[in-house]
């Protein structure tokens, strides 16, 4: 089945559309998050990863236009987004452990922790872009082209991202 007919059975929001995208794509979304945190990630890790993956693809069909690229980008921006979270753990834990950090260190942490929750509540492909163009740099025009959507659509999302981060994080202010 080519890409382009199995997205329109993702769009129409078939299930044997997903069964056929996980047989066809299992190894390449598998081989990409190995590489990526495969030296990192316990394989409960990597077996996580992948099933958020292919539930984003799932949930965002209708958003995407060229299927191996969404799904190639997906895959390794969510293989990066938890090699961060457990590279964020470990330093946390290994601080602690050796009582390394101060209170204030500690308190800056559980801020970067909730920053950090509070964007990947944005759900996907928000909390995508938001990481891709923030945290890696990444230009409006080449996450739009990798992801297949409308630079103006990258733009509106990277907007109503920051917006929802506002209203998160005064909503916690209490906590911080």
């Amino acid at each position: 089945m080519t890409d382009g007919k199995l997205l329109e059975r993702l769009k129409r929001r078939d299930e044997g559309g997903l069964k056929i995208l996980i047989g066809k794509y299992s190894a390449y979304v598998g081989t990409i998050v190995y590489n990526t945190i495969g030296q990192s990630a316990a394989y409960e890790d990597i077996e996580e990863v992948v099933s958020d993956i292919f539930m984003a693809i799932w949930e965002h069909a209708e958003n995407i236009t060229e299927l191996k690229g969404y799904i190639g980008a997906t895959s390794r921006n969510k293989a990066l987004n938890k090699l961060k979270g457990i590279m964020l753990t470990d330093e946390l834990k290994d601080n602690l452990a050796a009582g390394d950090e101060t209170a204030e260190e500690v308190e800056r942490r559980e801020v970067t922790r909730m920053l950090y929750e509070a964007i990947e509540a944005l759900g996907e492909p928000d909390c995508e872009i938001f990481f891709r163009y923030y945290y890696n740099e990444e230009k409006i025009n080449d996450i739009a082209k990798e992801l297949g959507v409308n630079i103006s659509t990258v733009k509106s999302k990277l907007k109503r991202g920051k917006e929802k981060l506002s209203a998160y994080l005064s909503e916690r202010r209490d906590l911080i």
